[in-house]
């Protein structure tokens, strides 16, 4: 719990050094350099996921093993979905889905098929709009609370891993997943698969930057993943690395009707 506290001390630092500016009457120069400091921080705490600035976030595991985990965002996908299911289960790895709520109500059918294969689901929003990271935190629960319950409806699952949509955190994100008992989950090692169409350069990318301990976001709406996935499972395997599913990797339970 400590290092989720990190942002709100940090904060709390700053906002004194802003008061002893006035009392000690700092020049304005000064005052600048430190104001740019503190939006500085906030902004960086905001963007930069693996931070836990404003909630603890699981983005790696640290091991000298060679384990890594695989993800999925924004799904299910009427097409690609499927086609990353086969894959998995050709190669017998289960992996996380992050849903977007809408997305389960339009095909359900896929979402209970990721159950039912052993893959884990995880929220992922229900809109995942732009301004997500401008909500209130009470708007933002409404979110996650639609999202787990057609997940419920759907699945059975009552699942608490939640992956902010854009990577994007703030106070407001951090009240909403701490009072709902969720899980933050981010990742370090990111494909770029929705902005890398070239196969060949996708997958260079990906064999240059793995490592153990490695939690991978790929998409699963792009044809780019699916075109590059088997080549990499194949590349990791080859190299020695064993693919767990999140919750085995990370040693967490992520459903709240997990044993």
């Amino acid at each position: 719990m400590l290092k989720s506290r990190i942002g709100n001390i940090i904060i709390f630092i700053l906002l004194i050094l802003v008061v002893l500016t006035f009392i000690f009457n700092l020049s304005f120069t000064y005052r600048w350099i430190l104001y740019l400091t503190f939006f500085s921080l906030l902004i960086y705490g905001s963007f930069k996921i693996n931070s836990s600035f404003y909630i603890k976030t699981f983005c790696k595991k640290i091991t000298s093993k060679k384990e890594i985990s695989l993800t999925f965002d924004d799904g299910p996908h009427s097409l690609n979905t499927k086609r990353i299911l086969d894959i998995l289960d050709k190669y017998n790895i289960k992996a996380a889905f992050f849903l977007i709520g809408k997305n389960v109500v339009e095909k359900p059918e896929i979402v209970q098929d990721i159950a039912l294969k052993g893959h884990l689901i995880g929220n992922h929003s229900y809109n995942h709009k732009w301004n997500f990271g401008f909500l209130s935190s009470n708007k933002i629960k409404e979110e996650l609370e639609k999202t787990e319950k057609v997940i419920l409806k759907t699945t059975g699952i009552k699942t608490k891993m939640f992956r902010p949509p854009f990577a994007v955190t703030n106070p407001n994100i951090g009240k909403a997943v701490s009072e709902m008992n969720y899980k933050c989950i981010g990742w370090s090692l990111r494909s770029f698969d929705t902005r890398t169409k070239d196969k060949d350069k996708l997958l260079s990318k990906l064999k240059r930057k793995l490592k153990s301990g490695d939690i991978i976001l790929f998409h699963d709406y792009p044809i780019s993943t699916v075109n590059v996935l088997e080549d990499f499972i194949n590349f990791a395997l080859e190299s020695g690395y064993n693919f767990l599913r999140l919750d085995e990797f990370l040693g967490i339970n992520v459903y709240e009707n997990q044993n």
